[in-house]
């Protein structure tokens, strides 16, 4: 599986990990909730400034949000 298909299911585990709705989420985020389940859907990809706010925001590191260094 490549990292931009880890990405989806990691955003969405952590979101919920965190006690965050879709709307609560995307306003710490800083973008619509529509755009946010595009995110969690796989439809789109954030790009790297947006990567660094979400993972800001989880209190995770990127490579954590992105899927980086985890088993396949």
């Amino acid at each position: 599986m490549k990292n931009s298909q880890k990405f989806p299911e990691i955003l969405k585990s952590l979101r919920t990990a965190n006690g965050l709705s879709i709307r609560e989420a995307a306003k710490e985020f800083e973008i619509s909730p529509s755009l946010l389940q595009r995110y969690e859907s796989g439809e789109v990809s954030p790009g790297y400034k947006k990567i660094i706010k979400i993972a800001e925001v989880l209190r995770v590191p990127v490579d954590t949000l992105v899927g980086r260094g985890l088993v396949a």
